[in-house]
């Protein structure tokens, strides 16, 4: 028999084999190009063709199955706020965006799965098969345009305090990775770079 692996979206074939027993097996190889800019999932179908007598006959339909990848978010810490300076001893919140485009609605996301920590004791945890401090947005959360390109963005508030006292944020860091899920169940991630006040310290003070 022959089967061909079919991107059912682009309705184009990414793999295929021919020559191949009715009982034989046969690995295929899916293209790295299932992850495209702001798409979470691709669906890709077999079709198979029976040989008999050494003559093909027609295709017909086989499997199909949903190859789902991470959504990488744009993430942008205290928007208007280009040094994304942290105070540590802050009792206030901290502003984090996630930025919809022309292909992703930010607005999918959600948020009660969604948490924030710096990207190295990240590493560190997911390198020792460890959870990460997880801390979660406080409840407030509102849809807002924050940067202008007329597309609602997601704006959570993390309580800086919060972060702090759970390891998330200390005086090392120097980047935080955001973490979650669609409502869809998809993962997203996010980046972005800050800056910790200089000897600032846990403790209390002021926003």
């Amino acid at each position: 028999m022959n089967i061909a692996l079919i991107d059912v979206e682009a309705w184009t074939v990414v793999d295929g084999a021919g020559g191949i027993p009715n009982n034989g097996t046969v690995d295929f190889t899916l293209p790295v190009r299932h992850r495209w800019p702001g798409k979470s999932s691709r669906t890709y179908q077999f079709y198979i063709q029976y040989v008999e007598d050494g003559k093909p006959i027609t295709w017909t339909y086989g499997p199909h199955f949903t190859v789902v990848s991470e959504v990488s978010v744009s993430l942008d810490i205290k928007p208007d706020d280009a040094p994304n300076s942290i105070n540590l001893k802050s009792q206030g919140v901290l502003p984090v965006a996630i930025l919809s485009t022309e292909d992703y609605n930010a607005l999918e996301v959600d948020e009660s799965t969604v948490y924030l920590v710096d990207s190295m004791i990240l590493e560190i945890a997911s390198a020792l098969g460890e959870d990460p401090p997880m801390v979660f947005p406080v409840k407030f959360v509102t849809e807002e345009d924050v940067n202008g390109d007329g597309l609602d963005d997601l704006l959570l508030f993390f309580s800086v305090s919060d972060l702090v006292e759970s390891g998330a944020l200390d005086e090392g860091t120097e980047e935080v990775t955001l973490i979650g899920e669609m409502f869809d169940g998809i993962p997203i991630k996010g980046f972005d770079s800050v800056r910790i006040v200089p000897g600032s310290t846990k403790g209390k003070g002021k926003k």
